[in-house]
């Protein structure tokens, strides 16, 4: 390594498997969403803390598979959770949440920094039973944005055999169009522009 590069933080890219694990999203805005709903796919026990909650939220909370904690944090929500995602629109807001959380001790994501983060979500792709998450170290979620999409259009426009006949990768949408460039990511894409994102 050349001795700019051995100062920069990197992230290992894992499989964290989070089935039956509380988890906590602290925020209910956008990014807030996304992550409890990434988080809930993976079969994740989520609770989000937030006065308030986006639609989406909104109906999963009402079928149950999501709980919402209508309040502002307090460390007493942390209640043991395995991972803790802070994701509200206020960066001192995330940065208490952190300083609370890392002691428990919990992984812990920070939307708004990187920095403070010890886990950080990839720009996600998943096709069938692949997944494929881009990142960039938190350093530029937009370019990782960008690359997963430029490898969905690439992964959409071969022919991949299913059931016998071939058609193309079929996708499943995962989450909000991409806030940077205002266009929506490919199917099977799930988008966060956030410097605890990628």
């Amino acid at each position: 390594m050349t001795g700019d590069s051995s100062n920069m933080r990197r992230f290992l890219p894992v499989g964290l498997d989070v089935r039956g694990r509380d988890c906590l999203v602290v925020g209910g805005g956008a990014v807030g969403t996304r992550k409890a709903l990434t988080l809930m796919r993976a079969g994740a026990i989520v609770t989000v803390i937030s006065p308030a909650v986006t639609g989406e939220l909104a109906e999963q909370i009402e079928t149950g598979r999501l709980r919402w904690v209508r309040d502002s944090f307090r460390e007493e929500h942390l209640g043991g959770a395995f991972l803790v995602v802070a994701a509200t629109n206020d960066e001192a807001a995330n940065a208490a949440v952190v300083r609370s959380a890392v002691p428990c001790p919990a992984l812990v994501c920070d939307a708004s920094s990187a920095e403070r983060s010890g886990v950080i979500f990839g720009a996600l792709l998943e096709v069938d039973d692949v997944t494929i998450a881009v990142f960039t170290g938190g350093r530029d979620p937009a370019r990782a944005g960008r690359t997963r999409d430029r490898i969905a259009n690439l992964l959409a426009k071969d022919v991949q055999p299913v059931s016998n006949r071939s058609k193309p990768v079929p996708h499943t949408s995962l989450d909000c169009p991409d806030p940077d460039n205002g266009s929506s990511p490919p199917p099977g894409c799930s988008s966060d522009s956030r410097p605890g994102g990628h």
